[in-house]
């Protein structure tokens, strides 16, 4: 089969896919992701317990679809991606597990290729406290090929957008630290070591 065959194959499986995981998600599920950002906005919770509400959310949300998806432990190709966190959700890994931060944030740069500091063995060593970026992404292809580094910007695959989790997650995160943005998780936590 030729590449371009193939790749619109792929392509196309993921947008049909798409609609039968769009499909699979309870009514109920959808309107708690519908009202979650106007629900915190009135919660008196603590900045942590509200992100730990949002990453519930969007478990459940992926529970609904993951018969869908090739993601599935040990396959770790999109833990070599750029992974954005916010400062939030730095002090929540560090809070619920025994990593801290490195003294000084490291630099800016294109972590395309290199694994995540907590990838281990090709598993998530903080799969439970992972942060929202790794908790929402969902590949719809058959299967990773399209996931690995060499190829993953190749082609624009479609995803499954949570428009109340965004806007409650970014809401969340301006007002817990509106001045420090986004960065790479391998900023604060370094890259694994050898």
């Amino acid at each position: 089969m030729s590449e371009t065959k193939q790749s619109r194959d792929a392509i196309l499986y993921a947008y049909k896919n798409q609609e039968y995981c769009l499909k699979s998600i309870p009514k109920g599920l959808i309107n708690q992701e519908e009202k979650i950002e106007k629900r915190l906005g009135k919660a008196k919770a603590s900045n942590i317990r509200k992100l730990e509400i949002i990453y519930e959310l969007q478990d459940s949300l992926s529970k609904s679809i993951s018969k869908y998806t090739p993601c599935k432990k040990g396959c770790s190709a999109c833990c070599h991606y750029d992974v954005s966190v916010s400062a939030l959700e730095i002090e929540y890994i560090e809070k619920m597990t025994n990593h801290q931060r490195t003294p000084l944030i490291g630099s800016s740069e294109n972590f395309l290729g290199k694994p995540c500091p907590f990838l281990i063995d090709n598993t998530c060593s903080i799969y439970e406290f992972r942060p929202f970026a790794c908790r929402r992404h969902h590949a719809l292809t058959t299967d990773a090929y399209w996931c690995d580094t060499e190829r993953c910007f190749e082609h624009s695959f479609p995803l499954i957008g949570y428009s109340g989790l965004e806007g409650a997650f970014k809401r969340l995160v301006s007002e817990h630290s509106p001045s420090t943005g986004f960065k790479d998780i391998r900023q604060y936590f370094g890259t694994p070591r050898k």
